[in-house]
């Protein structure tokens, strides 16, 4: 086999974009006609631009929203991870004056 800017001919196969265009599925190392059939198809063609909007998805975290609403230990666990983070922020605030 050449380098990379070399092409093999025995290891060049056409394959078609499209399923109903089969028929025109060809090997490079043989000229066959099908170039002409495949020209007179794409002369047929219409290329098409066009914008498709996606379905926005929904929020991952959306289904949990007000799921403690009615809990009445909600509260409770909310105060007491304020409470862990103003003791821990506490402790930070100690060891980085420490360090002055």
């Amino acid at each position: 086999m050449g380098s990379d800017s070399q092409l093999d001919p025995d290891q060049m196969e056409t394959s078609p974009y499209l399923e109903e265009w089969s028929d025109i599925r060809g090997d490079a190392r043989r000229s066959t006609g099908k170039g002409t059939l495949l020209k007179a198809r794409l002369s047929k063609t219409e290329i098409v631009k066009m914008e498709i909007e996606l379905p926005k998805p929904e929020h991952p975290w959306k289904k949990f929203a007000g799921m403690f609403k009615e809990d009445p230990d909600f509260d409770d666990v909310l105060a007491d991870i304020e409470a862990f983070r103003r003791d821990r922020d506490a402790e930070m605030e100690a060891y980085y004056r420490q360090l002055d």
